[in-house]
C-alpha cells in the first residue's frame, strides 16, 4: 500500500512538472473591452512545441496582441518573462472601441473553446470591472 502511493504521488508530480495548467486571466471592462490578458504557463513563442494547448493559447495570445498593437491610437504595455505573458491595453480612442471588442470576443471565445476541451490543461478567469 505503502509503495503504490509512493508511486502515485510520483506520477502525480511528474504530470504538472511534465504539463503544467495554463491559466489565462482577462480583465475587460462592462463595455466588453479588454484591459488586460494574462497567461501563465504554456505560452512562449521562442520554442516549438508538438504541444497542441500551448500551441494553441500562443497563437491566440500573440494574435490578439499584435492585432491590437495595429489599431490606431492604442497605447499596450506588454511583457513576457518566460513565465507570464501579458498584455494590457493603458489607453485607446472612442474611435477605436468597437475593433477592440470585437478583439475581445474572438480571445475569448478562443480561450473558452480550449477550456471546454482541455479542462485538465486550461482554466480560464474573466474579470468584469
Amino acid at each position: 500500500m505503502k509503495k503504490s502511493f509512493i508511486i502515485f504521488s510520483f506520477i502525480f508530480f511528474l504530470s504538472f512538472q511534465i504539463y503544467p495548467k495554463t491559466l489565462i486571466k482577462i480583465t475587460m471592462g462592462y463595455d466588453y473591452v479588454l484591459k488586460k490578458m494574462e497567461v501563465q504557463g504554456k505560452v512562449d513563442y521562442t520554442e516549438k512545441s508538438d504541444d497542441i494547448v500551448a500551441s494553441s493559447v500562443s497563437i491566440l495570445a500573440y494574435t490578439a496582441h499584435l492585432t491590437l498593437m495595429k489599431l490606431n491610437s492604442i497605447k499596450i504595455n506588454s511583457n513576457n518573462d518566460g513565465k507570464t505573458y501579458v498584455v494590457e491595453i493603458l489607453k485607446y480612442d472612442r474611435r477605436t472601441v468597437d475593433e477592440i471588442r470585437g478583439i475581445t470576443k474572438f480571445l475569448i471565445n478562443g480561450f473558452k473553446l480550449l477550456e471546454g476541451n482541455y479542462k485538465d490543461e486550461v482554466s480560464l478567469n474573466i474579470k468584469v470591472e
